[in-house]
């Protein structure tokens, strides 16, 4: 659902709009397009391609672009406004909660849709 606060409503009947049908799953990091009109969603459960929600067409696409540390978890992403790359930064193995975090660095560029570690 989002709620549009660019036209004036009423509190009695609010502007949600229902959005696609995303990702199922409790946390993932996500990041906008430097443009805003783009989320991209990383680290899911079923896929280790980033999803990307269109928010202008409400549709969601997988990218093809491909991560090779698919099943790490408490990673945070990042955009640079002005470069427009998405970092991918810290993150740990789903299977030891109690390790430290990696120490690694995935920059993700929505252009063209390709992931440099």
């Amino acid at each position: 659902m989002s709620l549009d606060l660019a036209i004036p409503w009423s509190t009695n009947a609010p502007a949600w709009t229902k959005l696609a049908p995303g990702p199922f799953q409790a946390t993932f990091p996500a990041a906008f397009s430097s443009d805003e009109q783009t989320l991209y969603a990383f680290h899911l459960d079923r896929s280790n391609s980033p999803l990307q929600y269109n928010v202008g067409n409400n549709t969601w696409n997988e990218s093809p672009a491909k991560f090779e540390n698919a099943a790490f978890e408490g990673i945070s992403a990042v955009t640079d406004p002005r470069s427009g790359l998405i970092y991918l930064a810290g993150g740990y193995k789903e299977d030891n909660y109690n390790a430290p975090f990696w120490k690694f660095l995935d920059i993700f560029d929505p252009v063209t849709q390709t992931i440099h570690t």
